[in-house]
């Protein structure tokens, strides 16, 4: 079992976020992206509405994620 340095706060805003970039992103289906990350649908839910209050409360993340999607999207 390998075990993670990082605190589980951080490890889900980080899936979060993902979950997010991968929705503005791309045509892929709420199931699909809970299949990428082994999540149901209602969790990509959940955690695609965390992410955009997190933006919300921070303007300066925004771009930072707006900048993600666009690359995202350039692939």
């Amino acid at each position: 079992v390998q075990t993670c340095a990082l605190p589980i706060s951080d490890i889900n805003m980080a899936r979060q976020m993902s979950m997010y970039v991968i929705k503005e992103a791309t045509s892929l289906t709420l199931q699909d992206i809970g299949k990428i990350f082994g999540k149901n649908h209602s969790t990509v839910i959940h955690s695609i509405n965390a992410a955009k209050e997190k933006i919300e409360e921070n303007p300066s993340m925004n771009g930072v994620f707006t900048g993600a999607v666009n690359e995202f999207r350039n692939e």
